[in-house]
């Protein structure tokens, strides 16, 4: 009896420590399942370009800097899957250096005011004589009078802006102006646009204007954006419209999906990783795509006349 009760013992420590080795098992595996920094690096390469700099890390996602033609991004991908959870522009690079060479040329300027200012003063106290004999010349106040009232006077850098901030929507990330021509150039961002515009710094004519497409390269395309969305209603409904919007610095695909006769579905899908941000139901629009696209068009044109 014993000997039974002593087997049932020896029995009872082995399945224990079995059961322990297993539990062990389990999660020293599910901690090794984690992505570490190269792969996570590697994942976030495949979805963006650009060149990588590690920043910091916790236990739950790593931060990347990344620099591209556009600017500087900062982005958090997950150590769990390695999916992108943030990438928000910190700074673009272009704007960045035009804005610097501005303040240089402010400084210079202000240099060259304060340099011509003493001369004026020591060559006024000079010729004070020969001042108060031409002010006593009526001719000569005739003269001067009408080389006053000929001089154009030039636009100051406030003026052309708040005059370009009532014409245009955006923000002006640069201006700056050419003594030689008399010519302010400004550049405006606005969305997924970027404009740059030349203006009479004497009448405030707009007299050049080009508008560029900024929208960077995205891991998901519109056609899988458009698959994705449908798969948000089980696969029924026709898709009315697709549009980019960038909030944020990052860049979304917004779907509209008409469900059925009386609801749509609005889907909103991060360009970068392909997830779903948010899905809204609205009452449907009758109103088509290419009718909202041609009235849009009509208003830019009139906004531009």
């Amino acid at each position: 009896m014993r000997l039974r009760t002593g087997l049932w013992i020896v029995v009872g420590v082995m399945a224990t420590g079995l059961l322990f080795l297993l539990a062990q098992s389990v999660i020293f595996s599910d901690e090794t399942a984690l992505l570490s920094k190269q792969d996570a690096e590697n994942r976030l390469a495949e979805q963006v370009d650009g060149e990588m700099t590690f920043k910091s890390e916790s236990s739950n996602d790593f931060i990347f800097e990344i620099t591209r033609e556009q600017g500087v991004y900062h982005a958090t991908v997950s150590r769990e899957d390695g999916a992108i959870i943030d990438l928000t522009r910190e700074a673009t690079i272009e704007n960045d250096e035009e804005i610097t060479n501005q303040s240089n040329q402010e400084s210079q300027d202000s240099n060259q005011t304060e340099q011509n200012n003493g001369q004026n003063s020591s060559d006024s106290s000079n010729d004070q004589g020969s001042t108060q004999n031409d002010e006593n010349n009526p001719d000569n106040e005739k003269e001067n009078e009408t080389e006053t009232e000929d001089e154009p006077t030039r636009l100051s850098t406030d003026e052309v802006t708040n005059q370009i901030n009532q014409e245009f929507e955006g923000e002006i990330t640069s201006i700056e102006l050419d003594d030689e021509s008399d010519i302010y150039m400004l550049v405006i961002e606005h969305e997924l646009t970027q404009t740059q515009l030349e203006v009479d710094a004497l009448s405030g004519e707009i007299i050049a204007r080009e508008t560029e497409d900024t929208t960077p390269e995205l891991a998901v395309t519109e056609e899988e954006a458009t698959t994705i969305a449908l798969e948000q209603v089980q696969g029924d409904g026709e898709v009315a419209n697709v549009q980019l919007q960038e909030i944020e610095g990052i860049i979304y695909y917004i779907v509209t999906i008409n469900a059925t006769e009386e609801e749509q579905a609005i889907v909103e899908i991060n360009g970068f990783s392909g997830d779903v941000e948010t899905v809204t139901w609205t009452e449907r629009n009758d109103t088509s795509s290419e009718e909202k696209e041609n009235e849009n068009n009509q208003n830019e044109e009139e906004e531009s006349d």
